[in-house]
């Protein structure tokens, strides 16, 4: 059985769970199986001090973001907020975790049924009309129309048009999109300053990124700057 310490080994939880769940936002994320697994199993949040919270009825659950966390209750989701109680009621065929103030939520899963964003009292504020919709990070979010990706702004305005063949969130200034099966880094005016042309990257972070390319056959990685510039790489690339 599962339960938490702190740093100090002092036990927070008794373990009393099958499963327990590194903490987020504060809060640990525990779930009893029960007689038959989903069925029947509970989950439970705990805070740093010990406190226990049990949702009911809830077969379900995600870790806390921003304040809220998903539960899915008699097959719809909502969030509870970190004292346990709902805030948004089970009303969304798909949920997502809030990130600065907004959530992108589905109210239905049929063909054409399209991704809003609610904030933190349940009410729309961007209205349903994307194919696909992503977390806020840097005060954008990626949004699909037309099975191509672009960005908009917490208003709903675009400010990226949605030329994209796949684009990840804003970090750092910079955000990584693919075109061709290449990878390459845009600013937030939606410019390209890192041509596409990696095998892998990953988010920029204090100014470095890490990418990976193909030299004479292989996969080598190493650390880009936000001018696209190598600063450490397992392969030195020979200039022509």
């Amino acid at each position: 059985m599962w339960g938490y310490v702190d740093t100090t080994a002092h036990v927070i939880l008794n373990p009393a769970y099958d499963e327990c769940y590194p903490f987020s936002d504060g809060m640990g994320r525990c779930l009893n199986y029960g007689k038959s697994f989903g069925a029947t199993s509970s989950w439970s949040f705990v805070d740093k001090k010990g406190n226990v919270f049990d949702i009911e009825k809830c077969v379900e659950a995600t870790d806390f973001s921003d304040g809220f966390a998903e539960i899915k209750i008699l097959g719809r989701w909502g969030y509870i907020d970190k004292t346990g109680e709902i805030a948004i009621k089970p009303a969304f065929k798909i949920t997502s975790a809030f990130s600065q103030g907004l959530a992108a939520v589905k109210k239905s899963g049929g063909k054409n049924a399209k991704w809003g964003y609610i904030d933190k009292s349940g009410e729309y504020v961007i209205e349903p009309e994307f194919n696909g919709a992503m977390g806020f990070s840097e005060g954008l979010a990626q949004v699909t129309l037309e099975e191509k990706w672009g960005y908009i702004d917490k208003t709903g305005k675009m400010v990226i048009e949605p030329t994209i063949g796949y684009a990840e969130k804003f970090s750092d200034d910079r955000a990584a999109v693919l075109y061709r099966k290449k990878w390459g880094f845009i600013d937030k005016s939606g410019e390209i300053v890192i041509e596409p042309q990696f095998k892998l990257v990953e988010p920029f972070k204090d100014g470095l990124a890490k990418v990976s390319y193909r030299y004479e056959g292989k996969t080598e990685w190493g650390y880009i700057n936000k001018s696209g510039e190598f600063v450490w790489q397992t392969k030195q690339i020979e200039s022509e």
